[in-house]
């Protein structure tokens, strides 16, 4: 019979490409795909898939991991801005308070 990850309709092949790209048991794909006319190209393709998924995979996550730092900075940054404006108006309240002393 048919492999269980065969490439006859979009369905099926799109679960074999994500099957491989998730490196889930992807050797098998690779077996079953070996046993068709061309096995060099196909294991070629699959290990092309396995590198160039992997590699948009990383860069994905990199990219969120990196955006959650940014946020935290930004965090940061708005909290240190609003610790300083509120200690120049202590600081201008306090003048204020000061200079109304020495003129009364």
């Amino acid at each position: 019979g048919k492999p269980r990850a065969h490439f006859d309709s979009f369905h099926f092949a799109f679960i074999s490409m994500f099957q491989v790209l998730s490196m889930e048991n992807w050797q098998v794909v690779l077996y079953d795909t070996n046993r068709g006319q061309n096995p060099i190209m196909a294991s070629i393709f699959l290990i092309i898939w396995i590198f160039l998924g992997n590699f948009v995979f990383l860069n994905l996550f990199l990219a969120i991991l990196l955006d959650s730092f940014l946020i935290e900075e930004d965090e940061d940054d708005e909290k240190k801005k609003k610790e300083e404006e509120e200690k120049k108006k202590k600081e201008e309240e306090e003048q204020q308070k000061k200079a109304q002393g020495k003129v009364m």
